[in-house]
């Protein structure tokens, strides 16, 4: 996956029903596009650490587990409600 994938995946998705918004509720696609950030991040990170761990270039391998660290804390930091949901945050 790679950096252009996440940020892609990040933005918005249609609804299954074809609502806009991604929700049910009004004005809840704000909050599920919020919480798909976060998990993306999530994801994101669990497969640079996967990365990391099979090569055998050690520089490689610093650089991709900094990365997850960096997706990690982005994470948390929306979690925390530090970004605005409105705000767009690259994977």
């Amino acid at each position: 996956m790679s950096d252009d994938d996440v940020v892609r995946d990040a933005g918005g998705r249609p609804d299954p029903a074809g609502r806009p918004g991604g929700s049910g509720a009004a004005g809840g696609g704000v909050q599920w596009d919020h919480l798909r950030r976060i998990a993306v991040l999530l994801e994101t990170a669990a497969v640079l650490d996967r990365r990391a761990t099979r090569t055998a270039d050690a520089v490689h391998a610093d650089v991709l587990r900094e990365r997850a660290a960096q997706r990690r804390e982005t994470a948390a930091q929306l979690r925390a409600g530090v970004w605005a949901p409105e705000r767009h945050v690259a994977g």
